[in-house]
């Protein structure tokens, strides 16, 4: 049994189990750490292979989950986690040796700590170092949001906006695994990338403009009033479109104004810069 935990490293896992079987060993071997699997009714099991070939982790089982929900997962693992730190990274992560070490010498309370993610670091960007309090104190991922995209880049503003600044992970010799879209999309009821991340950026820039319009924090039926209606609108009218909507229609929003958002699809960056609102 370790001593001296600092960090639980957070893994999720449904269908790469053949990722998983090369990035837990590096994980495992973290000294200062303690890893959670969360087993997201994974189709290889994987929760079986841990328990067989690393009993001191802990797994966590999600049964009955037809579609992956990375929001959810990493909700979980952290509801199991004691540590003071969380770190959470993908089963397609491969750590070097004596990372939480080198990282512990190296990090400072009060800030959540990230990889770069441009360029060929993109693939690294949901990795994320940040305190127990902090990720307890904004309620963790926003499990609304589902298939591929946006998921960090909410959680990397609601922290932000909490009074939590995300820094640097001083960490150097993170690798991925590389696979291609099709595996990455296989377990999300909308496969396709483009798409998802459409629906999941165009619901994250909404949502932060009708936070500042209610000045707080919007309910979960609030959020999931309103991603239902960003993912219909999207799946239904392409690449171009626009939502109108008002409290009846989304649950909890505080103005009697209908609001209408233009969403169009240009490239990645330019398409975040493109919604618009418009007040009726």
């Amino acid at each position: 049994m370790k001593s001296n935990i600092k960090t639980n490293i957070i893994i999720t896992c449904k269908g790469r189990l053949a990722h998983l079987k090369r990035s837990l060993p590096l994980a495992a071997a973290q000294e200062m750490s303690h890893c959670i699997v969360v087993d997201y009714s994974c189709p290889d099991n994987s929760g079986n292979w841990v328990e067989e070939y690393f009993p001191e982790i802990t797994v966590v089982r999600v049964p009955n989950q037809p579609h992956f929900n990375l929001s959810a997962a990493r909700n979980i693992g952290a509801n199991n986690a004691t540590a003071p730190w969380l770190f959470f990274i993908d089963a397609d992560i491969l750590l070097p040796t004596h990372a939480i070490a080198t990282i512990h010498n190296k990090i400072e309370s009060g800030f959540a700590y990230r990889p770069e993610s441009s360029g060929k670091n993109r693939d690294k960007s949901g990795c994320v170092l940040v305190e127990r309090t902090d990720f307890t104190r904004i309620d963790g991922y926003d499990d609304v949001i589902q298939g591929w995209g946006a998921e960090d880049s909410d959680f990397y503003w609601r922290l932000e906006e909490s009074g939590s600044p995300i820094l640097p992970l001083p960490l150097k010799g993170i690798e991925t695994i590389a696979h291609d879209d099709r595996e990455r999309m296989r377990h999300h009821s909308v496969d396709n990338k483009k798409t998802s991340s459409q629906i999941n950026r165009s619901y994250f820039q909404i949502k932060r403009s009708i936070t500042n319009i209610n000045k707080a924090a919007l309910s979960k039926l609030t959020r999931s009033d309103l991603y239902a209606l960003i993912e219909a609108a999207i799946l239904h009218n392409g690449n171009t479109t626009s939502i109108s909507f008002d409290s009846t229609q989304v649950r909890g929003l505080l103005t009697d104004k209908k609001l209408t958002y233009k969403i169009q699809n240009q490239s990645k960056q330019s398409f975040v810069k493109r919604i618009q609102q418009h007040f009726t």
